[in-house]
């Protein structure tokens, strides 16, 4: 099973490798983002009643989310409750942004009381092995849909003309 809810977008991509959906995040993250991300998260349960994963990669062009979107990302983690196992968050970032990242992270897992396990990684085939000993797809399936989301996303960048990441 694969599917990309929101092809034209060149700044966030998700696909799905049997019970875990992979999501690549290059730009904003928006509420409407991360509502696609969710509901393909939904999609897969209904495949996989016994627990879906989720593979995030927040790379270092990823902005912060604003208050609306932290909101959002609270509400979605509680409403996936005994849907998702596991989550595993690669964090590419560095400096200043990565501590913010962090801190944003695990205070919104406090504020939804830790609906499932989360681990923030820096390395993505650190974080697809933990993922796989929780129960989600292979390792190497992981980590090779990892690449293949960030060829997609940089050639759609190309082609749609943009060098680089925009900002809100």
């Amino acid at each position: 099973m694969q599917h990309r809810p929101m092809p034209s977008d060149c700044h966030f991509e998700t696909s799905v490798r049997e019970n875990t959906v992979v999501a690549i995040w290059m730009g904003e993250p928006t509420a409407e983002r991360l509502s696609a991300m969710v509901e393909q998260l939904r999609a897969v349960w209904r495949q996989y009643q016994n627990g879906v994963y989720l593979l995030n990669v927040i790379t270092k062009d990823t902005g912060i989310p604003d208050g609306d979107t932290r909101r959002a990302i609270a509400a979605q983690f509680e409403s996936m409750r005994d849907r998702l196992k596991a989550s595993a968050i690669v964090l590419e970032k560095s400096g200043i942004d990565g501590t913010l990242s962090r801190t944003i992270l695990s205070t919104l897992v406090t504020i939804s009381r830790r609906p499932f396990e989360m681990k923030i990684f820096s390395s993505r085939e650190a974080a697809a092995a933990w993922l796989t000993t929780r129960g989600a797809a292979p390792t190497q399936v992981l980590t090779t849909e990892m690449a293949a989301l960030e060829r997609a996303l940089t050639a759609r960048a190309r082609t749609s003309g943009r060098n680089e990441i925009p900002r809100k």
